[in-house]
């Protein structure tokens, strides 16, 4: 398995839009669904802070992700475009293999 995380702080009261757009029915989530390589995603919040988050997407493969990420390219962007109005930062964690 293939994942992804991500580090979200939201811009002060738009926590609760972040989490919309983020979490089990959001934007995100409606696009990835689009294509059976995509297992989930987990939308964590730092317990010690009112707005850190981290987004754990898992996918079959990296060759699958990249695969998706070209097939939806422009939806993909204008959903990320959009949600940079929510968010103070946006900071790449890492990309990680794991076993099933």
């Amino acid at each position: 398995m293939f994942v992804i995380i991500w580090k979200f702080i939201p811009k002060r009261g738009l926590e609760e839009q972040f989490e919309e757009v983020y979490g089990p029915h959001g934007l995100w989530i409606e696009l990835f669904s689009k294509t059976n390589d995509y297992l989930g995603t987990s939308l964590l919040k730092e317990i010690d802070s009112a707005n850190i988050y981290l987004a754990v997407d898992r996918w079959n493969s990296k060759e699958a992700y990249d695969a998706f990420k070209l097939r939806f390219f422009e939806e993909y962007h204008l959903i990320d475009q959009k949600c940079r109005q929510l968010t103070e930062s946006e900071e790449f964690v890492g990309e990680y293999k794991t076993k099933r």
